[in-house]
């Protein structure tokens, strides 16, 4: 069964006021599937756009860091959302 942004919006998401958290459970949720990334570029670029622009600064991690985590196999999802909150860290 696909999963969508419907599914994850409506019922799948994270409880959670996070946009870094929330960002890194949609990769999650709709990029990864049998521990592996469905390779679609236009998720990654619409999560990170969303974030630069609520956080108002570009990731402070390289993309290429990213598109290591998602190249291994198993993903990592630690991996992956210790990269959001390194990329986008929340301000207090």
């Amino acid at each position: 069964m696909k999963r969508g942004w419907k599914d994850f919006i409506d019922s799948d998401h994270p409880d959670t006021e996070c946009a870094t958290e929330m960002a890194a459970e949609a990769v999650i949720y709709l990029g990864i599937n049998d521990w592996s990334w469905i390779d679609e570029p236009r998720l990654i670029i619409g999560v990170i756009a969303f974030l630069r622009t609520h956080y108002n600064h570009p990731p402070r991690r390289t993309l290429q860091s990213l598109a290591e985590i998602l190249e291994d196999f198993p993903v990592s999802e630690a991996q992956l959302r210790k990269w959001f909150d390194e990329a986008f860290p929340t301000p207090f």
